[in-house]
């Protein structure tokens, strides 16, 4: 018994390619499409200043006594979109140096940043073929960012003359009520076991030049107009108030 393999003609097959061209050209298509849509990827550095305190507080409170120094240096990634909006959302961590009169200490954290909105100063990636060369500029703001820290330093700031945060309200609470100005040459912030939740809302300008298709190098400036900061280890009636600037290196990876 013979079995015949049944064959397709070659006339079917010449009829089949316009439909497996007109195929392969929409799947190019979509893929292309899909593809300068994809958002692009920042990496960042950078350090700052930082000032974190509550200059109008008349008594000493856990968390707010006097001004707060700090040294922010993060390093983080965040998301760029190619088209005019885009959806900003960040990542970093960071470490921060921070000292008052009373002694300094060191806290390492980490900022999330979910609500970011970014737009595009310049014409955007998306408005270009061929987007390799050009100079690209961003504004940023987020409006849900989220930071963390605690005290690398749990012994620190210490002066022998304030034994602990409480001896230090009760001294300053007594100067208050004796009409005395309180004694900020030894003020001490509360920190040892310190740990905080801050709710910021940084404002960020970024510009970098697209030296390949996959990769751009550029600059960013950063400022936290406003923040909150409450510990979470003690209950206070009033957070700490924050704002700082921050400038770094930026690099953007991604077709």
């Amino acid at each position: 018994m013979h079995m015949r393999l049944a064959t397709t003609p070659p006339i079917a097959l010449l009829r089949c390619l316009p439909l497996v061209a007109a195929a392969c050209i929409g799947l190019a298509s979509a893929t292309a499409a899909a593809a300068s849509k994809a958002p692009r990827h920042n990496v960042h550095v950078g350090v700052g200043w930082q000032n974190t305190g509550a200059s109008r507080a008349l008594t000493w409170e856990p968390a707010i006594q006097g001004s707060r120094k700090d040294v922010p240096v993060i390093a983080g990634w965040s998301m760029i979109g190619k088209q005019r909006v885009y959806y900003a959302p960040f990542a970093r961590i960071k470490y921060a140096n921070t000292w008052s009169i009373g002694g300094g200490t060191n806290l390492l954290g980490l900022d999330l940043g979910f609500g970011g909105l970014g737009v595009y100063m310049t014409k955007p990636p998306a408005a270009f073929e061929n987007a390799t060369g050009r100079w690209y500029a961003t504004f940023e703001v987020n409006f849900a960012n989220l930071r963390f820290a605690g005290n690398l330093s749990p012994g620190a700031p210490n002066n022998d003359r304030v034994p602990d945060p409480d001896a230090h309200r009760e001294m300053v609470a007594q100067q208050v009520a004796d009409g005395v100005p309180p004694d900020h040459t030894i003020q001490r912030y509360p920190f040892g076991k310190y740990s905080s939740v801050e709710v910021a809302f940084p404002l960020q300008i970024r510009a970098w030049k697209q030296v390949r298709d996959d990769l751009g190098v550029g600059f960013f400036f950063e400022s936290t107009v406003f923040g909150l900061e409450w510990p979470m280890d003690r209950r206070v009636s009033k957070p700490a108030q924050v704002y700082n600037i921050i400038v770094g290196l930026s690099i953007v990876l991604g077709r």
